[in-house]
């Protein structure tokens, strides 16, 4: 909130100069509280505009977010895409059971032969093939790309690799447990 000293406003109507100061300081006030009203307009219609493409997302997050770029949404609000992320930038949306950032609703597209998906849908898809594989064999890049392939994402292994490091998950061989076994028996 902003507050005026009306101290100020009564001396100033038997000065001319102080009339001059105070109306030269309401203009710009007025500007102010201008630029801080279209401010705001353009976030609620930014992060309407997100919700709106997401919806499916808050229904059922299991479904995933669909693909996003902070240039579709500067181009369907009418804004520039440096103002979408400067609006999207340290600024945060509340769900029922969580805070998220504006940010995370924005993810780079994959082409499946399905139609595009996020790429935060394919890190999760990608969690849950390590989740699930064989501890004993765990899946290479170049296995885990092989699933998505046949089950219609277009990845590239060194994609794979990126999203894998992303999700901070070890390289298959590290994942691979290690057998003791041969080294108790130099031990006798």
């Amino acid at each position: 909130d902003i507050i005026v000293n009306k101290k100020y406003r009564e001396a100033a109507k038997n000065n001319k100069e102080m009339m001059e100061f105070t109306k030269t300081y309401d203009e710009r006030l007025r500007a102010l509280f201008e630029a801080l009203e279209q401010r705001k307009k353009t976030i609620q219609k930014v992060s309407e505009r997100i919700i709106e493409i997401q919806k499916e997302y808050f229904k059922d997050p299991e479904k995933g977010m669909k693909p996003l770029t902070m240039r579709e949404i500067a181009e369907e609000t009418g804004v520039s895409e440096s103002t979408v992320s400067r609006i999207v930038s340290r600024k945060y949306i509340q769900l029922p059971d969580r805070v998220v950032p504006l940010k995370h609703f924005f993810s780079a597209k994959l082409h499946t032969t399905s139609g595009d998906v996020s790429n935060n849908t394919v890190k999760s898809r990608i969690k849950e093939i390590v989740a699930a594989e064989d501890i004993k064999k765990p899946l290479t890049d170049q296995e885990i790309m092989k699933k998505l392939t046949d089950e219609g994402i277009e990845i590239s292994r060194r994609t794979v690799t990126k999203y894998r490091e992303q999700l901070e998950i070890l390289t298959a061989n590290i994942r691979k447990p290690v057998s003791y076994t041969h080294l108790r028996a130099h031990e006798t």
